[in-house]
């Protein structure tokens, strides 16, 4: 893709959740990083960024419904962003699955491309719906922090839904520091016990 066709916004909110979830980084620190990107995109790739981190457990239960196999980190992070721009920042369906697309090129994994939109076309098409029948509170809530509080778990989950990009970011890193991982086989790649790992273009199949 001709760097010009480059979207900052995009980009940027790729480094951000790539910050936060392969190199563990907050994402406070990872935005500050950030450079030579204008103000209006950096703000718009934050609050992409954070909704993929505070709804990170309901969006991968979604993705998880149209993969069989884990896509490479890059594409996980691609099929999360364009997620969490159409079912919870309301992006139309076309925007969410183009730029999803063009980021997938832009970021060298434009092989993918076709597994990207498939995907996002499916999600799009079922829209909300695909989130009614989702435990989210406890899906957005990493296992070893629900433990933690114990009875009070899901009055706590469910007033402090993850709380913001950064604490999301503090509760799934957590599973770096030796805690069992509980993101979907086929989407996590963090390397923690439980965690799924990643596969070339034959493994990350469609369903």
């Amino acid at each position: 893709m001709n760097s010009m066709d480059r979207d900052p916004t995009r980009d940027a909110a790729f480094a951000l959740v790539s910050g936060v979830l392969d190199r563990r980084r907050p994402l406070d620190q990872t935005l500050d990083q950030l450079s030579g990107i204008d103000a209006r995109d950096k703000a718009a790739a934050h609050r992409i960024a954070a909704s993929v981190l505070r709804h990170l457990g309901s969006i991968d239960a979604v993705l998880e419904t149209h993969l069989t196999k884990a896509p490479p980190a890059k594409v996980r992070h691609i099929l999360r962003i364009g997620a969490a721009q159409a079912l919870f920042l309301g992006a139309p369906a076309h925007a969410a699955v183009s730029t999803s697309v063009a980021l997938a090129h832009g970021q060298g994994v434009g092989k993918f491309a076709g597994l990207v939109n498939a995907v996002l076309r499916r999600v799009t098409e079922a829209g909300m719906a695909a989130l009614a029948e989702l435990d989210q509170p406890r899906l957005d809530t990493p296992s070893w922090l629900w433990a933690s509080w114990g009875k009070a778990a899901r009055a706590i989950a469910v007033a402090q839904p993850a709380g913001g990009g950064d604490a999301a970011a503090r509760r799934f890193g957590a599973a770096a520091g030796g805690e069992r991982c509980d993101r979907p086989a086929r989407l996590c790649g963090c390397g923690a016990v439980g965690a799924g790992r990643g596969g070339g273009v034959a493994g990350a199949v469609v369903r």
